[in-house]
């Protein structure tokens, strides 16, 4: 029996929202390890063994060198390494694609925490989220780096920034596309909705994950003709190609301000 002509707008975005009720009411399990007693919640020890990158904010660090050809370009960083094998992958997975905003937020609030003892954010006047399409944003229902940066800016106390930019092309999902395919991709997918909200501000753009820079060198082209306009870049994960080799112990290692961060966040929200 077809859909009611009505109901065929609404019906990405009634799907998102059952599988996250129906992620609530059935798997309650810690989404990184799967332990059934922690209620949909990452559960402590996953906490403590996310694969961190170490970089907060570094100058010069190795993600920062993808964007060298955008001189507006001030500081890059991301929170941990992604790789399809590594638990941290379950965690994207579920807010990307499975209503887990809250999820999103946590993290959100975890990568901001981790650099406040650095200058990252010093002179910032806003975060702006990469925008979706508004094609992308109906079938989902909700801007997964929006909730990020609401994480972020509830650590920092920083202002949101979401009606500058504007995603103005549905492009094909990056998942499957070569380095080369995924510049052809979004290439001119952005545009500039409210250059004076811009013009002289220091900015952080939120992503979710780096993985050749593709998407967020596409926005920063757009960006160019702001003038006096500075950004920086925070993302949750980077594409483990970038970390070389396996992950070590130190890799595991808590710095005094990602450990700091963890234990806020845990004490927070973890229920026992």
């Amino acid at each position: 029996m077809p859909l009611p002509s009505f109901l065929h707008r609404w019906w990405p975005s009634l799907l998102t929202a059952l599988r996250a009720a129906l992620s609530v009411l059935i798997d309650e399990r810690c989404p990184m390890c799967g332990r059934s007693e922690f209620k949909g919640e990452i559960c402590p020890s996953c906490w403590f063994n996310i694969p961190y990158t170490h970089l907060r904010g570094a100058s010069g660090n190795m993600l920062e060198r993808l964007f060298w050809s955008e001189p507006m370009v001030q500081r890059v960083s991301a929170y941990a390494w992604y790789k399809p094998e590594y638990a941290i992958s379950k965690v994207v997975h579920e807010f990307k694609y499975y209503g887990r905003k809250d999820l999103a937020q946590l993290m959100g609030e975890a990568m901001g925490r981790e650099l406040l003892d650095s200058d990252f954010f010093e002179g910032v006047n806003a975060l702006v989220p990469v925008p979706l399409s508004a094609q992308r944003l109906r079938k989902r229902g909700y801007n997964q780096s929006e909730h990020l940066a609401k994480g972020v800016a509830q650590a920092t106390g920083l202002p949101l920034l979401t009606t500058a930019i504007a995603r103005v092309v549905d492009n094909p999902s990056q998942t499957t596309l070569d380095p080369s395919q995924r510049r052809d991709n979004v290439r001119d997918i952005f545009a500039v909705v409210d250059a004076d909200a811009l013009a002289g501000r220091h900015i952080v753009v939120i992503d979710d994950v780096i993985t050749v820079g593709a998407t967020l060198l596409s926005l920063l082209q757009t960006l160019r003709p702001v003038p006096h306009l500075r950004v920086s870049l925070l993302a949750l994960c980077a594409a483990g190609r970038y970390h070389v080799g396996r992950l070590s112990p130190d890799d595991l290692h808590l710095s005094d301000a990602t450990a700091d961060a963890q234990n806020h966040v845990v004490r927070k929200y973890h229920k026992p």
